[in-house]
């Protein structure tokens, strides 16, 4: 595996970003049940555990911040109140609740499907999962009547056509593991990393082993120290229930992760905000302005060449379309996928512009040795920008049209005198 040190591999990011890898369901029904189900649009999601016997927004009172919708009893201290909170296990006790009724209230309600919280943030599991006593089946309801409540709803559900599904929330507030215990969830004021983990990661690089430091994020953090003692870092941001699979399948080869940096990743925080269409800005005094890694960013376990970015304008008068290319050639010894992103820069204009936006992106997948063109389609509209009072305008002027492999990697460039 071609592991380089000091650059983050890239990939599976499957909330928010068009650049990333999915991972499709490898089982056909699961599949066809997804594609029927995202047509239902209409339909109820219920939570329901311990937050419910004092009426509270879910398990969110046990989160220390104080916001407004978070109301905790001010005659009780945080930590009060979290034992409080655990101990409403003892009086949770659901003998009346009635599935069938529920299922044919959302019936006459027009729904079409259901999806029950089995675990909500606190980490009281509605189920027997056999490894923990934070559950309902810890509860003297289920040693008196033994009754599966999960599996009662999801079938009262089944059998009025419903489809169903169930939420399992991944944080556990109960778990002493998931948190320190004097920070809780407060939110953080460092991008850099916490307690001990930066003493841990010396301690592992010096053991002389290769080191590869994965990241489970929600946000950019400030890298520097992994990337100077790691010899290659994977940002698997929040990966999902298939997550490990992913990850797994990056670090043993399987897969060559071709995902690309959503954001760029600073050098420290006083770089922020970072924004990749601000171009190149003046170095600081005691730090270059430029980032840690930039926007569009990512490495895989092969090499892409670029070859000379062809422009067809013969449509653009009449039609409004612009048709580029690129040819991109897999230089390496492994199969992977290139992500190549064309980007365009206003160099005239009656007003301000941003220096660099990203106008659209292709993913190409080569064995060894092999050639693809990589083709854009690309309307007067992707050209255009806001005037101050609303209007998109496409103005006479001349642009760079670019193709590269991140914002700060352009590996080939054009002018185009665009007339409308």
């Amino acid at each position: 595996m071609c592991l380089c040190r000091d650059r983050p591999l890239t990939a599976f990011h499957n909330r928010y970003c068009r650049f990333c890898f999915r991972l499709p369901p490898s089982d056909s029904l699961v599949a066809e049940k997804l594609e029927h189900w995202q047509d239902l649009k209409f339909g109820v999601i219920f939570h329901w555990g311990l937050y419910s016997i004092p009426g509270i927004v879910e398990s969110w009172s046990i989160c220390s911040e104080d916001v407004d919708w978070i109301n905790r009893s001010r005659d009780l201290g945080y930590e009060e109140y979290k034992q409080w909170y655990w101990g409403l296990k003892d009086r949770f006790d659901p003998s009346s609740f009635d599935p069938e009724e529920w299922a044919e209230i959302m019936e006459e309600a027009g729904m079409r499907y259901m999806i029950f919280t089995t675990k909500h943030h606190d980490g009281f599991c509605m189920f027997d999962t056999g490894v923990t006593d934070f559950s309902i089946a810890a509860t003297p309801f289920f040693r008196r009547d033994n009754t599966d409540i999960t599996l009662e709803i999801l079938e009262a559900f089944r059998d009025k056509g419903f489809m169903v599904g169930t939420y399992f929330s991944k944080p556990d507030w109960h778990c002493g593991y998931y948190w320190w215990d004097q920070y809780a969830t407060a939110d953080r004021a460092s991008l850099r990393l916490m307690g001990d983990q930066y003493l841990l990661l010396e301690a592992l690089a010096a053991t002389g082993k290769p080191l590869i430091t994965v990241y489970i994020q929600g946000r950019p953090l400030d890298m520097r120290d992994a990337s100077s003692l790691s010899d290659a870092l994977l940002t698997a941001w929040y990966p999902g229930e298939q997550g490990g699979t992913a990850i797994a399948s990056v670090l043993f080869g399987d897969t060559g992760p071709s995902g690309r940096l959503p954001i760029s990743v600073p050098l420290d925080t006083g770089q922020l905000p970072a924004y990749y269409s601000q171009g190149s800005q003046s170095d600081y005094t005691d730090m270059p302005s430029a980032p840690l890694y930039p926007f569009g960013y990512g490495l895989t376990y092969t090499e892409f060449e670029y070859g000379k970015i062809s422009i067809d304008t013969a449509d653009f008068h009449n039609a409004g379309n612009l048709r580029i290319s690129v040819r991109i050639t897999n230089t390496g010894t492994r199969h992977g996928t290139e992500t190549v992103q064309l980007y365009i820069r206003d160099k005239v204009s009656s007003y301000r512009v941003c220096d660099l936006r990203l106008a659209a992106f292709e993913r190409v997948s080569l064995a060894p040795g092999e050639s693809s063109v990589a083709e854009f389609t690309l309307d007067k509209d992707a050209l255009a920008y806001y005037f101050p009072d609303g209007r998109k305008v496409f103005e006479d002027g001349e642009f760079e049209i670019m193709a590269g492999a991140s914002s700060t990697d352009i590996r080939s460039t054009e002018i185009l005198k665009g007339k409308g």
